[in-house]
């Protein structure tokens, strides 16, 4: 008789087929999940590498809004600046380089001239400078941003400096 009593506990399993099924759902989920983590590596890679050019940028920009606007830099690229993956500037012959980065300024030193037909037109602004700031993510020094036009690796932010006591 204390035999039947237990039967109960028996019904209370999983079968073999519930199991296998389970285990069928659970490594179809985890085998998505390892296909989509390159993906993941390398949007967050590449969120990484904005956030630091975007600083380099700024800080560029900063620069040159700093600078005596009477001794502007003249028309063409400037020297080759060299920053680590936290984009703070390094020595190019750090071997820390991991971006590069270099100002162009275009021909009449960057000054802005105001469109046409207004009262003003034609005039040159003496409180706005345009300025391109390249930032590429290769560690070389050597690198030429004037060679380099259109190269996927090379990212150009356009500039607009502006001061409002000019």
């Amino acid at each position: 008789m204390n035999r039947f009593r237990h039967t109960p506990n028996l019904l209370r399993a999983f079968s073999l087929v519930e199991v296998t099924l389970a285990l069928g759902i659970i490594s179809f989920g985890m085998v998505t999940m390892l296909g989509l983590l390159p993906l993941a590596l390398r949007l967050s890679r590449e969120a990484v590498d904005t956030t630091v050019e975007a600083q380099i940028v700024r800080a560029l920009s900063s620069e040159l809004n700093a600078l005596d606007w009477a001794n502007f830099p003249a028309a063409g690229y400037g020297s080759t600046r060299c920053y680590d993956n936290w984009g703070m500037e390094v020595d190019s012959k750090s071997p820390q380089v991991v971006y590069i980065a270099c100002v162009f300024i275009p021909s009449g030193g960057g000054a802005v001239t105001l469109p046409k037909g207004g009262a003003a037109s034609g005039t040159s602004n003496p409180g706005m400078r345009r300025a391109q700031i390249f930032v590429a993510h290769i560690p070389d020094a050597e690198f030429s941003f004037a060679k380099a036009s259109g190269s996927p690796s090379v990212k150009s932010t356009p500039v607009l400096l502006v001061r409002q006591d000019q």
